[in-house]
């Protein structure tokens, strides 16, 4: 007799965000989670897009080169190109080994693919990338940025607002918010 709320780990993210982090601040949004795979979550007008199967904002299901994009977009790049998972890539990196620092480089384009995909979408004020991979966002930021000069529509680039989630749980606050 108890009411249940159920959604997926990026939507929850992108509520997480929405209620109690950086996207307080913007009606229109997209939360991303770069982690084993790449996950979104859409916020409409302040509020979690509501669709018929909970499949909005599955960016990282849109083909891309020869796979999907979260092939490329996500900690699973490391694996699936290089043969390392990202934990040890990551401390490659952190070691300055130059093979870590040109996969950073790389993941860092990829991402750059990912936000026009959702430029192109949904046209957001701001997106907010969360997950184990945003995280190491200094490795790839710099390369996400320099990607994105060739958008279509260069004042909806100039306009986006680009953050990496400083929250400890943002998806377990975003499920706790869904009741709302």
């Amino acid at each position: 007799q108890v009411p249940v709320y159920l959604d997926n780990d990026a939507n929850c993210f992108a509520l997480g965000e929405r209620y109690f982090g950086v996207g307080r601040d913007y009606q229109n949004f997209v939360g991303l989670t770069v982690g084993t795979g790449l996950g979104g979550g859409i916020i409409q007008k302040g509020r979690l897009l509501q669709d018929a199967n909970c499949g909005s904002g599955e960016f990282g299901m849109l083909p891309y080169k020869d796979d999907v994009l979260e092939y490329y977009a996500s900690g699973s790049f490391f694996n699936n190109v290089y043969g390392i998972d990202g934990k040890e890539m990551f401390m490659k990196a952190q070691q300055k080994d130059a093979q870590a620092l040109e996969a950073y480089q790389q993941l860092g384009i990829h991402l750059a693919a990912a936000v026009k995909m959702v430029m192109y979408t949904v046209d957001p004020q701001m997106i907010v990338f969360g997950g184990s991979v945003a995280e190491a966002h200094e490795l790839y930021e710099e390369t996400l940025y320099e990607h994105l000069h060739d958008f279509g529509y260069p004042n909806s680039i100039k306009n986006l607002r680009i953050f990496f989630s400083k929250m400890e749980c943002p998806g377990i606050l975003g499920a706790a918010s869904l009741c709302y």
